[in-house]
């Protein structure tokens, strides 16, 4: 290993600045890029690696855009009634879905199926 190391030091890679290059960017260090009105959150009321805390200072920070709560944790949003509906409710307001008519598949899918 250490002759990547060394190789990779030769080829310039920056290895003084590692840390930086991997450090954790948090969301309320960038401004939001977009209308607010154009953005969507959905957040777990047991969210255990993004706790709810997170997801209001988020909501604050961006502006208050529309923000969903749903009973669950941090995967389980696949499973979520809430979060499928402010989905479609997110491609139907911002035109992301050409074709309406493609909505109400999007609130019928099974959990199951989300997650495979």
């Amino acid at each position: 290993a250490g002759w990547a190391l060394r190789l990779t030091g030769l080829l310039g890679f920056p290895w003084d600045s590692i840390c930086e290059m991997l450090r954790v960017v948090s969301p309320l260090e960038l401004s939001l890029k977009t209308d607010s009105s154009k953005c969507f959150i959905f957040a777990g009321l047991y969210d255990q690696v993004a706790p709810p805390e997170q997801a209001r200072a988020l909501w604050r920070h961006w502006g208050r855009p529309r923000l969903t709560w749903y009973r669950g944790g941090h995967v389980s949003f696949v499973m979520e009634r809430e979060v499928r509906e402010l989905l479609a409710s997110a491609f139907r307001r911002t035109g992301l879905v050409p074709d309406p008519v493609y909505l109400p598949r999007l609130l019928e899918l099974q959990p199951a199926l989300a997650m495979s």
